[in-house]
């Protein structure tokens, strides 16, 4: 930073020239210096009674000079301002303390959610209401502490260790690879917020998670009727013995297999030749 010396007030080199009387002088200076009259014209030939002056601004260095940021030492007080002075906010020490209080401010920076523990996420207001509305769109957001550690616990694990080895792994290990046009999207969910592909990336499987759900709308369920079953109950003739317990139910005039779905036929399959012993898990 400059020196002291380089920051002093400007000096000037002055030099006059002056006469007393107008009879002390036989001829006068010709020159257009800053000068005064006795008579408030300007100078000329003829002009006798005048003070005259040239001024001259000098020179002042340069120099630059090092500065301690403290009073003493590398720690400590911070070296005290030159404001108020004349050039005291160019100062050194003016300088130096700005850059000792800067330096002795800790910049708090806060650490990445996904690290702060699931605690944190416990007691985070966004997480809870955006979870809230993942599992019913328009529900109130829960108040009472409970009631919010259940519901962070469903999607993060119940404890820390859970949490650590499933969601942080996700985030931070877990490649993301999406191929799509113009460009594939690839890294871990941790370098596509930094790289700014963490909307697209949301965006693309928020999709695929729409087209699923529409697509398993659009296909209902198949209902499943053994040959077997049906072809008991078609033979019942007697409208009476077409009993729902046989898996038969009336149609019309006609007695035919009750339709089942695929989740019912299975535990039928389960079930069907168990002892009363083995009757469980299900079947009756």
């Amino acid at each position: 930073m400059l020196a002291d010396d380089s920051l002093e007030n400007q000096k000037l080199q002055l030099q006059a020239a002056a006469v007393g009387t107008a009879s002390a002088a036989s001829s006068a200076v010709n020159q257009p210096y800053a000068a005064c009259t006795n008579n408030g014209n300007p100078v000329s030939s003829s002009t006798t009674a005048f003070i005259a002056a040239e001024v001259t601004a000098k020179s002042r260095p340069k120099t630059a000079a090092t500065t301690n940021l403290y009073e003493t030492g590398t720690t400590g007080k911070c070296k005290e301002t030159k404001l108020g002075t004349g050039w005291g906010e160019l100062h050194a020490d003016s300088i130096a303390n700005a850059l000792c209080e800067i330096r002795a401010s800790k910049l708090s920076i806060p650490q990445a959610l996904h690290k702060q523990g699931l605690t944190a996420i416990e007691t985070n207001a966004d997480i809870i209401s955006a979870l809230t509305q993942l599992t019913g769109p328009g529900k109130d957001v829960p108040t009472e502490t409970d009631a919010k550690k259940a519901l962070v616990h469903t999607y993060f694990g119940s404890n820390q260790q859970t949490y650590a080895d499933t969601i942080v792994k996700l985030i931070e290990q877990t490649s993301i690879d999406i191929q799509m046009k113009p460009s594939n999207i690839k890294g871990t969910a941790i370098t596509l917020a930094v790289a700014g592909d963490d909307v697209k990336a949301l965006s693309y499987y928020i999709g695929r998670d729409l087209d699923s759900k529409e697509a398993n709308k659009a296909t209902p369920a198949n209902p499943v009727i053994s040959k077997g079953l049906s072809d008991k109950c078609k033979a019942i003739e007697e409208k009476e013995k077409c009993k729902s317990e046989d898996g038969c139910e009336l149609k019309g005039d006609d007695c035919v297999a009750v339709e089942k779905s695929k989740g019912e036929e299975k535990k039928d399959e389960k079930c069907t030749g168990k002892s009363k012993e083995q009757c469980k898990d299900g079947c009756q």
